[in-house]
This record gives C-alpha cells, sequence and structure tokens, in this order.
C-alpha cells in the first residue's frame, strides 16, 4: 500500500511479503486443510528523490502460523496505514487449546529515523469465564487505560488510567513477535 508516511509529499510503500516455500506448507491432519507456515516480512519503504529507501525488513514482526488450531493472526485487515501512522493488527483465537481470545494492535509513526511504537490496543475475552479487558496505550503521553468487564454485562465496565513508565519505545525493525510483545503489555 502507498501513503507518505514522512510527510515529505512522496508516495511511501508498505507490505506483508509471504515466502512461497513448498516445504513449508505442511499438511494438517485435524481437518483443516494444509497449514501454511511460510514467514512473512514486513517491509516499509520511504520515497526518495531517485526510488525508494528501504527502513524496514522485518521477518519476526508477524509470528508464522505453526498451530493447526490457530487462525492466521495477521487476517484481512492485519496491515493499514492511515494518517501516517502504520496499523499491525493480530488476532489470537483458537479453535481449541486456548480460552483466550485478543486483538492486538499495534502503531507505529515515523520520528525522522525510524517507525517508532507510539500505540498500542489489545481486546482481550476469556471465552470460559466471559471476563474482558480492554487495554490501550499511548506512549507518546505514557497514559494507558484499562477497562474490564464482561461479556455479560452491557456497560463498559471498570475503567482504571495507569501511568507508564518513560523510556524509549521499540521501533518496527526492531520489535520481534508482535504477539509476544502484545503479552508482555498485558
Amino acid at each position: 500500500m502507498r501513503a507518505d508516511l514522512d510527510k515529505d509529499g512522496r508516495p511511501d510503500i508498505v507490505a506483508v511479503l509471504r515466502g512461497a516455500d513448498k516445504r513449508c506448507v505442511i499438511g494438517n491432519d485435524h481437518g483443516a486443510g494444509p497449514l501454511d507456515t511460510n514467514p512473512r516480512v514486513l517491509i516499509a519503504a520511504v520515497g526518495a528523490p531517485a526510488g525508494y529507501t528501504l527502513r524496514v525488513v522485518n521477518a519476526a514482526v508477524i509470528p508464522r502460523l505453526e498451530d493447526p488450531y490457530m487462525d492466521d493472526p495477521l487476517g484481512e485487515d492485519g496491515l493499514t496505514v492511515s494518517a501516517g501512522i502504520i496499523r499491525l493488527r493480530l488476532g489470537v483465537w483458537r479453535s481449541m487449546g486456548g480460552w483466550g481470545t485478543s486483538t492486538n494492535t499495534l502503531s507505529f509513526r515515523w520520528d525522522g529515523a525510524h517507525f517508532r511504537l507510539v500505540g498500542f490496543d489489545r481486546d482481550y475475552t476469556h471465552r470460559g469465564s466471559g471476563e474482558t479487558e480492554l487495554f490501550s496505550a499511548n506512549y507518546l503521553t505514557h497514559r494507558a487505560k484499562v477497562t474490564t468487564g464482561t461479556i455479560e454485562d452491557e456497560t463498559p465496565g471498570k475503567v482504571r488510567w495507569k501511568t507508564l513508565p518513560a523510556r524509549p519505545m521499540p521501533t518496527l525493525d526492531t520489535i520481534g513477535d508482535a504477539l509476544e510483545f502484545a503479552e508482555s503489555q498485558r
């Protein structure tokens, strides 16, 4: 997808590339068809006078699909760009082998040298107990809103605010597995 990420008037590019190694497509004895475990690489390139300058090549941020009971974390709308922000949305849903389901959104903005993490949102539901938690962190203001509740109650639930430690946040090229990062923020 094309967008002006560094606000210089030139189009920039963000894309997810997927490997095509047939050895990474394995049989699935669980009735869901073959499992494509090929890695995916997130790339970002900023427009330059003579083409593009590659800024990010990250093969770890989108985890490989290795659990036959887990949906693809990236999904169809997993990568979006809006107002100069790259948003990576990953979901966790298993048909068996886990009670928790979540949607995690990591937001990155160009800081002049890197695409730095500026926001993180997590919508978590425990399918057994019905407990819910919405966590929304703004790393620019160092504040996070945590809303807890239950799927049985239509009211928003209990809200509390947290002050986050002031520290440099990871960049898109260094964050590693985004689902592991998401677990560390919970």
